[in-house]
């Protein structure tokens, strides 16, 4: 079924675009979607929240769905969906609880976008006035500054700091307002200024200059992903272009089967003047059980990470030194749930599960979780004796392999690759003009101290071969051991200085 008339930019889609899906999933198996060429706006959906990390639904629901396929007339221009944060965020395109699940040929941006960027006009240590820049060439002034119908413009800043012209937002410029960095703002109707009052008095304020091109972004990481898919088994995107999110691009968490991202895009809104493209990781995978491919895809311009996959990090908690061997129950902290909600009491029960010491790095056995809460976890035979605070599991059962192939990795000021994975193939790629090294394997329990997570699976069983590294981990990363992150290729193992 067909949505849309390909005549310009199409207002309030979200109902159509829903309704098709429906039909679809009334349908049963083997279902197409289609969009006519043009532009469709699609706003976040105002739906309850389950609790204060969550937010509003996603603005292309794909649930419950088996071999279906949303796509852009074939053989035309790629329809684009602008997706609309009226209400803070929400995921553009979402797959949940479904099967073999294609996207295709299709272009996303925000409409309103996750940043600001303008040329300041004035500046004091408690404000600072400037004219927003327009977004692109095609949508001129589009919602710059409308409190009314964005109201997080008025909220807290994750970042802000000048830009020079043509170049990327990086982080490690010094920032005039951060995430305490309250505020409210008068539009100047007559000249278009916008004007930031503070709560606080920051001097680096005043330091700004008239003229400059200053970059101020509202949401880093938000479940505003791109193309997101949570529990689908078999996902395909092809031929798909990402331009902006508040958040990550390409993800799908708790996934099954092969998952192929291929010939697609993460890039800067060609005819925009805009220092970035999405705010977080360009691709990501979370507890994922079976391949991975990447083929013919370019990353480019955004805020972390341009591939990163892994399984979790759980570290042990409310344990005695001496645990006796009969307890089968311990509590724990899951450092990477999806979104930054754990999985475990929903998704990850019957997983085999290893133990590790978190000061040695070594096997400390076997379980297998039969029962989860949100804060702890019970197991089929007694835990190992001599367990510790802060010890971790992986799961056994949850992991990924990779083939990453004739991609590019670059712009950023942030990681090429991060890899936690066991059978892993990087070929043909390149890695450009990245202040961080083009590719990391994990293999340790080095923690956010070295700048690293331990995510897990310890990675095994890795090609790197036939890949261009240009002006890769340009950036000391300041980290207390300098070696960490100044490498093109680093592969770390580590265990925790001092007591854990």
């Amino acid at each position: 079924m067909t949505v849309g008339t390909g005549d310009g930019i199409q207002p309030d889609c979200y109902v159509a675009i829903a309704g098709a899906v429906s039909q679809c999933r009334a349908h049963g198996a083997d279902c197409a979607v289609e969009l006519a060429p043009g532009s469709y706006i699609v706003a976040c959906p105002a739906v309850p929240r389950s609790s204060s990390a969550m937010i509003e639904g996603p603005a292309v629901a794909l649930d419950g769905l088996a071999d279906f396929v949303l796509r852009g007339a074939l053989g035309s221009p790629a329809p684009e969906l602008l997706v609309d944060y009226t209400n803070g965020g929400c995921g553009a395109i979402v797959a949940r609880d479904s099967r073999n699940v294609t996207v295709q040929h299709l272009k996303i941006d925000a409409l309103r976008l996750p940043f600001t960027v303008g040329i300041v006009s004035a500046a004091t240590p408690t404000a600072v006035s400037f004219q927003p820049e327009e977004d692109a060439r095609d949508r001129p002034g589009v919602y710059v500054w409308d409190t009314a119908r964005y109201p997080w413009l008025n909220g807290a800043l994750i970042d802000s700091f000048v830009v020079p012209p043509g170049e990327r937002a990086v982080r490690e410029r010094a920032s005039w307002g951060g995430t305490t960095a309250l505020h409210t703002s008068v539009v100047d109707n007559s000249t278009g200024l916008v004007q930031l009052h503070f709560a606080d008095a920051n001097p680096l304020r005043a330091q700004l200059r008239s003229g400059q091109r200053m970059y101020i972004l509202h949401f880093e990481n938000m479940q505003s992903w791109g193309v997101h898919g949570h529990n689908v088994s078999a996902m395909r995107v092809l031929g798909v272009a990402l331009y902006s999110v508040s958040g990550m691009g390409y993800r799908c968490d708790l996934c099954t089967g092969r998952y192929s991202l291929l010939d697609s895009t993460i890039a800067i809104r060609p005819g925009s003047l805009r220092p970035l493209s999405i705010t977080a990781d360009g691709i990501h995978f979370m507890h994922h059980s079976g391949p991975i491919e990447v083929r013919g895809c370019s990353v480019q311009a955004q805020g972390d990470d341009g591939f990163n996959v892994h399984t979790n990090f759980v570290v042990l908690d409310d344990l005695k030194a001496d645990l006796p061997g009969s307890n089968r129950t311990v509590g724990y902290i899951d450092e990477t749930g999806p979104g930054w909600l754990t999985a475990f009491e929903e998704h990850i029960i019957g997983d085999r599960v290893e133990f590790y010491s978190r000061r040695t790095l070594q096997k400390l056995g076997q379980n297998t979780i039969v029962a989860a809460s949100v804060d702890r976890l019970s197991f089929a035979d007694p835990l190992p004796d001599g367990l510790k605070r802060y010890d971790m599991l992986l799961s056994l059962d949850r992991v990924a392999s990779v083939e990453i192939e004739d991609s590019f990795f670059g712009n950023s000021n942030a990681r090429g690759l991060v890899l936690s994975t066991v059978n892993a193939s990087i070929k043909g790629c390149t890695f450009a003009n990245l202040s961080l090294p083009g590719v990391i394997f994990l293999e340790g329990g080095c923690g956010a101290i070295a700048g690293d997570y331990t995510e897990g699976p310890f990675s095994a069983n890795v090609t790197v071969s036939n890949n261009q590294f240009i002006s890769t981990a340009s950036v000391n990363s300041g980290f207390p051991n300098k070696i960490t992150n100044a490498a093109q290729l680093q592969i770390g193992a580590c265990v925790p200085i001092g007591e854990c």
